[in-house]
This record gives structure tokens, sequence and C-alpha cells, in this order.
């Protein structure tokens, strides 16, 4: 297990419990000062596993920048998907939750790709300033991961992150970001981070918690 403080890696330790006579024990390490070497900080964790299977069916509820929405799906000869209150509605061609999965997740690839190329092309004149690459953004779904980045400027984006707070994505895109000027998980990246996203680690933390 890793301890933290201020959101920074400090300490490795494993905690050792036997229950025939009550022993306890805790063995720690600092933490490298090369903090990681890989983009691990922005993982999902191997997705959330203990959350339930989503489902798509009426009734079923799914979230879009971190809020909540309702499904109404009703069967059509087009598939579609609109945002109305605080309802999803869903038009399925295909009977069963394989169709309504189907559209929806081409519709979040939509929402995905329109949020979040907007937000990254925010850093275009900090990273003009800092004689980096300007940002493009690309769509890819990963298993671990939210984002990553590349030394030619590529953010590259988890669509399924749309699903999250507005204050979250842009956690993400912060990180990928600084990521351009630092490539490892090393004290400089992180003081570019705070100074970028000083509550970056509550961020973090929100993004780890929720259900999506």
């Amino acid at each position: 297990t890793t301890l933290f403080r201020s959101g920074v890696p400090l300490l490795l330790y494993t905690l050792l419990f036997t229950h025939g006579d009550t022993s306890l024990s805790l063995k720690c390490q600092p933490f490298p000062d090369l903090l990681c070497s890989q983009e691990l900080v922005v993982s999902t964790k191997v997705w959330n596993a203990s959350r339930p299977p989503l489902r798509y069916v009426s009734g079923a509820t799914h979230r879009y920048l971190g809020r909540q929405y309702r499904l109404k799906i009703v069967r059509g000869a087009r598939p579609e998907v609109a945002l109305h209150g605080g309802c999803l509605h869903v038009v399925s061609s295909a009977p069963g939750e394989s169709g309504v999965r189907k559209a929806m997740d081409e519709w979040y690839r939509r929402q995905a790709r329109l949020q979040f190329e907007r937000r990254v092309a925010v850093w275009d004149s900090w990273c003009c300033r800092q004689q980096l690459p300007q940002p493009k953004m690309r769509l890819r779904s990963m298993s671990k991961r939210w984002g990553s980045a590349a030394r030619n400027g590529v953010i590259y984006l988890n669509p399924e992150l749309v699903r999250a707070p507005s204050a979250c994505i842009e956690y993400v895109i912060i990180h990928e970001i600084c990521h351009l000027k630092h490539p490892h998980h090393g004290k400089a990246f992180y003081s570019e981070l705070r100074s970028l996203c000083p509550d970056w680690a509550a961020r973090k933390e929100r993004l780890e918690s929720m259900e999506l």
C-alpha cells in the first residue's frame, strides 16, 4: 500500500496480521525519488472491479459529466440518444440491451470528442509559451487508464472519462499536459501539476472513488 501526503507518494508499507496469538507488524520502505516511470497515477484501478456491471434497460442510471441520468428506451428504426431533463432518451432498433449499449457507446464517444477537444485546446497558449508541441486530443479506449500523453503532443483520453465530473476531466487533461514537459512522475512533474492544479489530489481521489 502507498502512503500519500498532499497527493504525493511518500512511503510503501505492508500491514501483516495473524489471528493465532494476535500478532501485528508493519513493514515500510521509502518511496523512490523517481516516483514512477509509467502512467499509473491516472489509472482506473482496473475500472472499479467491485462495481456492478452497467445495465442498459429503462430505469437504469448512467452518468454524464458527473450527473446521473435515467434511461428511457423505446424501439425505433433509427438509433438515437438525446438528453432531456433528467433522462437519457434512447431509441434502439435492436432488441435487448446490446442495441441500447451500442447506441449509447456511440453517443458517449461523440460527447467525449466535443468535451475533450474544447478543454484540451485551452492549453494551446501555455504549451506554446513552454515551447512544447501543440496538444492534440485523440480518443482511445483503455482498460486501466484515463489518459496518456505522447512526446509529439498527442493527448489520448478514454471516452469513458466523459461520465466523470468536469473537475475530474480537467484534472486528467492537466496531468497529461504536464507529461508533455515532464515525461516521468518525478518531483518536477508534481511541482508543475500543483502549480497548474493546486487541488489535483482531491480531484484524483474524487475520480477514483466514483462509480462511473
